[in-house]
């Protein structure tokens, strides 16, 4: 047969058709109505590959199987749970005054306590130109460690004293602390310790028939 050559001088009407090898036989190649190569199955690519897109659609996120590297700064509006150790290191921190209503401070290790002082309370009463039975130095007790009572007696006769304690500052509810009363001869002193602890203390006198004139003291400390 002749080798004949065609030549076709219409360069819109030149036309070829590419075909590939499979391995066994040849195989044209395909395109799409667009022009674009059709490919089916799995393909190696060697190099960079950059996709463009302008709307993407992510799936829910898992914590356990998923992560995320995030660089900058994130702003986040709301309440964050984080279900892990977080460890903070920072060198420089700024602390707000605490409120004891509704902070709170945990302290591990050991904490010294230095005691430089007790507080301290006094009261004092004197009684003059009076006879009889009375009360005098109602003291609430109950933030007390140690409270004593100390009468001086300015008369020239004996009065009687001794303590009474009660639970409410009620008059009906005070009983006496000691069985017998602690006579304070003339001219004397006395100091009276209470014997049970009630929150309410106070002194109870009896002048008798005489008239007394004395001075009571009432020291407390914390």
């Amino acid at each position: 047969m002749p080798n004949n050559i065609i030549f076709n001088e219409t360069a819109e009407e030149l036309k070829a058709q590419v075909f590939g090898y499979n391995g066994t036989s040849l195989q044209s190649l395909q395109l799409d109505a667009s022009g674009n190569l059709k490919v089916s199955g799995s393909m190696t690519i060697s190099g960079p590959v950059t996709v463009v897109a302008e709307s993407l659609s992510i799936r829910a996120l898992s914590g356990t199987t998923d992560s995320v590297a995030i660089s900058g700064t994130v702003t986040v509006a709301g309440t964050v749970t984080v279900g892990n150790t977080v460890t903070v290191v920072a060198e420089s921190l700024s602390i707000r005054s605490l409120s004891a209503d509704t902070d709170t401070v945990s302290i591990g290790g050991t904490v010294n306590v230095i005691k430089t002082g007790n507080s301290f309370t006094e009261n004092n009463a004197t009684i003059t130109d009076v006879a009889g039975t009375g009360v005098t130095l109602l003291f609430d007790s109950s933030q007390q460690t140690l409270y004593s009572y100390y009468v001086k007696n300015n008369a020239l006769n004996t009065i009687q004293v001794r303590l009474q304690i009660s639970p409410t500052n009620n008059d009906d509810y005070f009983i006496y602390d000691q069985i017998v009363a602690t006579d304070v001869p003339p001219e004397s002193a006395v100091v009276i310790a209470p014997k049970y602890f009630l929150r309410y203390t106070r002194l109870y006198y009896d002048t008798g028939t005489y008239t007394a004139n004395f001075e009571a003291y009432c020291n407390g400390h914390v």
